[in-house]
């Protein structure tokens, strides 16, 4: 359903399905309206109305109908030995989370699957052994979330490619479950270890691709042999806009946004070409694009593999996001072409390990400098009697033997093995659950399926919150931007609960910097630092379920916001003005519906007099032709002529008065109306404005601690400045969200230089230094960096940056010359300078020069 958000900045619902065909309407009056047929369309729109106008609350998918149709074929065919994935793709909000996890009153897809599986293996004959892996892909990265935070970057996991095994990532943890408690508390405590990274040290946002495998197992009784089949739920990363044209990818060359997009261009790019060799409009040996990322590469067995496909797209039903709902439609019309041939696994793992063993065999023979092949182990041809290749390869043949080593040890590993290895880790976890009936900490995180994954419990007495300290016991360990070593004290008493902030600690309560010991009351939303957000409960009452990640950074940027922008103060008198306009509009509709009924009145007055008249003229019309020489029926005719006139004029005259006063209720109804849209409009972009300001002044906070802990003597500010009109090519000084725009001042102290950067390539700049700032905290002495790649500094610091100064270069495109004369605009809207610019198109030079070349020669021959 559109989210209450969506609905508060006017958004209107702009999808609509019937059957399996789902419908989008243009948000423009002059678009197309475009229809996909899918296989199966859930419409989740909640109570009210579609787009068409017709009840839609009563075809809602609920979670168990979706479960039924996507997740429960997939416990058939994992018991059959044979591969499935799920990919589920939409933009943030959409319900991508809430569809693969729900909660626990309503649960999603990977629950039910989890309960239907280990019911199905308990009711089985055969020995069926479950192994369970969570991991992210983030910046072409593979983090391990079911092993411990500080390991999830010190161990490498690469991808490595088997002729029998195909692609697996080594070193990854495969975690035996046997029953679906045992597997539900390893899916918590993955997404409790993803939220903790994201909580206490924003090394990595959220908005990594989540990929959850479950190896199944089955050794069928009376058989050397086994059923092995492979199940993967993806959740795919997609930023805050699809990814739907390479333009985006050329606009956002940084760190996250690039990773991101990239990953959903590549996928984009794969399901394409992967479609169009399916349909032939490519030759079969055409190469699709698996390697060009992470994501694809692990993902190519599900979309050219033995194994079925299933795609899942959460589409928002909100105006505001018709692109990325359209790119999401699409798709999946690619997807439907794609061809995959499903086929049950069936294997036998001592042969298996004994084919390594020869192989790795042979591999060794290469490195001790047998003759080697003419292609590598990839198939590629290869010249081996050139001596960079050879030694290439069997530097190639040397870390294959290591990885078929460790293949193999993990091959032989046995359930009851990898069981008994995971007691004691098992035993640490239960020992660390917080309990949430006692007073304790819970985390507010930007992702709603991360809110809460992380708690800490106050014990009796001081808790001590800071970073690991050699001084002393640090109950509760945060590190990141701001967290000192001794940032606060939570002291829990018989009296309550009270925060005494370190000596200058970062600390805020609702918003409100503690300076002093404060005592803390249930929903009380605190701040460590710059992003480590959490809750208070008593533990007695339940939280509010209205508190999330964006009150607490509203609240906490309220004040600042209206500093720079006066927003509380605008929308309010705005929210004035519209309670004004409604009550003049209810009146004027009153007065709309009466000056319609005595117009109609008056209109229906003036047809009953002229019928009358009519009635009265034809019986004297009648008369005379009876008595032709009777004057007084010929009297009595004009005398009737004549009081018609004066009859009708004056009902003509009621009935232009009541219908010019109708019209003129209704022009009042129409122009309130507009002005209604309008003002609603302007408080919906003052919103949008105040919501990004409030995330820019947060991330301007948290790049200038980065700047001091690292002594970088860069200072940045938030400036609002007005734009320059496109069209009129003058600068718009009406205030409003389409008129004005956020740049970042940043201010090189020590240079005496000041730049100005605009939003896109400041949150650009942002995510590299969060990487800088991780790396450059955690490795201590051993950081290194390039410094011509520093996030805080310009590629050109030469002169002194005055301000902008907008040229529009349209008439190069008709080969005109383009000669003006433009402001150069300051960070405040002041214009500072003018620019005199003359532009020469390059082509018409290149004529010019021709023609006197040309004239040249024509003089050469008429002097010959």
């Amino acid at each position: 359903p559109m989210s209450s958000k969506e609905a508060s900045l006017g958004a209107t619902p702009c999808v609509s399905m019937e059957g399996n065909v789902a419908t989008i309407h243009p948000v423009n009056p002059n678009g197309k309206v475009r229809q996909y047929t899918v296989d199966h369309a859930f419409w989740g729109g909640g109570p009210g109305k579609d787009v068409k106008g017709g009840a839609s609350n009563t075809n809602v998918a609920d979670q168990q109908h979706v479960y039924d149709v996507m997740g429960k074929p997939m416990v058939d065919d994992a018991l059959s030995g044979m591969d499935s994935s799920l990919f589920v793709y939409g933009q943030l909000g959409s319900g991508k989370s809430y569809t693969l996890f729900g909660t626990s009153a309503d649960e999603g897809v990977v629950p039910r699957f989890v309960r239907d599986l280990f019911a199905r293996v308990s009711e089985s004959s055969n020995t069926t052994e479950v192994l369970m892996s969570v991991y992210e892909i983030y910046q072409e990265k593979i983090l391990d979330l079911l092993c411990p935070l500080d390991q999830q970057l010190s161990t490498v996991r690469t991808v490595k490619l088997h002729p029998k095994v195909g692609l697996y990532i080594e070193n990854l943890t495969r975690y035996p479950v046997q029953e679906e408690e045992n597997a539900m508390q390893k899916l918590d405590s993955a997404l409790r270890n993803k939220a903790l990274r994201s909580t206490v040290t924003n090394a990595f946002s959220h908005r990594g691709s989540l990929v959850i495998g479950f190896s199944v197992a089955q050794v069928v009784k009376g058989s050397n042999t086994r059923l092995q089949s492979e199940v993967l739920f993806v959740d795919i990363a997609a930023s805050d806009k699809a990814a739907t044209t390479s333009t985006v990818v050329g606009e956002r060359i940084f760190s996250e946004m690039f990773t991101i997009d990239h990953s959903m261009i590549t996928l984009t790019f794969v399901i394409q070409s992967a479609s169009d060799k399916a349909v032939g409009k490519i030759k079969k040996t055409a190469v699709v694009p698996f390697k060009d990322s992470l994501l694809t590469r692990l993902m190519e067995k599900s979309f050219t593999g033995k194994g079925k496909l299933s795609w899942l797209a959460t589409v928002s039903n909100a105006s505001s996001s018709y692109d990325v709902s359209l790119f999401a439609f699409r798709l999946c019309e690619r997807l439907k072409t794609l061809k995959l041939n499903p086929v049950v696994n069936q294997v036998d793992i001592e042969s298996l390990i004994e084919e390594i063993r020869q192989k790795n065999g042979l591999y060794r023979s290469y490195v001790k400098g047998a003759p080697l092949p003419s292609t590598d182990f990839e198939g590629n041809e290869v010249d081996p009697n050139d001596p960079e290749v050879s030694a290439r390869l069997r530097v190639a043949y040397q870390e294959l033997i290591r990885s078929n080593q460790v293949l193999i040890r993990e091959l032989k590993r046995s359930f009851t093995d990898r069981v008994e290895a995971t007691e004691a880790a098992d035993l640490q976890e239960q020992l660390q659950l917080v309990e949430t009936s006692e007073p304790h900490l819970s985390n507010l995180n930007e992702d709603p399926m991360l809110t809460g994954r992380v708690m800490f419990g106050l014990k009796s007495g001081a808790n001590k919150v800071g970073k690991v300290s050699a001084v002393g016991t640090t109950d509760i360990v945060l590190s990141g931007l701001g967290i000192a070593s001794n940032h606060c004290t939570i002291t829990y008493e018989d009296s309550g609960v009270t925060i005494t902030p370190g000596n200058g600690s970062r600390t805020f309560v609702n918003g409100e910097a503690v300076t002093v010991a404060r005592r803390l009351q249930h929903n009380d939303r605190l701040l460590f630092g710059h992003y480590c957000f959490f809750v208070y409960s008593n533990g007695l009452d339940p939280l509010d379920p209205r508190l999330d990640w964006l009150l607490a950074i509203t609240e906490l940027q309220k004040s600042a916001v209206s500093t720079i922008l006066g927003a509380d103060d605008k929308i309010q008198l705005m929210k004035d003005k519209m309670s004004q306009i409604n009550e003049e509009l209810r009146k004027e509709r009153i007065e709309l519906a009466t000056a319609k009924n005595i117009n109609q009145e008056a209109t229906e007055k003036r047809k009953q007099t002229v019928n009358s008249f009519l009635e009265r003229e034809a019986s004297v019309k009648k008369d005379i032709a009876a008595q032709p020489n009777n004057q007084n029926l010929k009297s009595e005719e004009a005398k009737l002529s004549g009081e018609k006139q004066q009859v009708l004029a004056v009902a003509d005259k009621e009935v232009t008065t009541t219908r010019n006063r109708y019209r003129s209720a209704e022009d009042n109804v129409a122009r309130l109306e507009s002005e209604l849209v309008r003002t609603q409009t302007e408080i919906n972009s003052m919103k949008m404005m105040e919501e990004q300001l409030i995330r820019t002044i947060m991330q301007v906070n948290e790049a200038n601690g980065i700047s001091d802990e690292m002594e970088k003597k860069v200072r940045l500010q938030v400036q609002i400045v007005p734009k320059i009109n496109p069209m009129s090519r003058a600068i718009n000084t009406r205030k409003g969200n389409s008129s004005v725009e956020i740049l970042i001042k940043v201010d090189y102290v020590e240079a005496s230089y000041v730049a100005v950067w605009d939003l896109e390539r400041f949150l650009a700049r942002t995510f590299l230094m969060r990487e800088l700032y991780y790396l450059w905290s955690t490795l201590g002495n051993k950081f290194e960096y390039d410094e011509t790649k520093d996030p805080f500094v310009d590629a050109v610091q030469e002169g002194r940056q005055i301000g902008h100064a907008h040229v529009y270069l349209e008439s190069l495109g008709y080969l005109m010359e383009v000669v003006e004369s433009v402001p150069v605009v300051d960070s405040k809207g002041k214009i500072q300078a003018e620019l005199n610019i003359t532009l020469t198109p390059k082509l018409r030079l290149d004529e010019e020069e021709e023609d006197v070349n040309k004239g040249q020669d024509d003089d050469e021959e008429e002097e010959e």
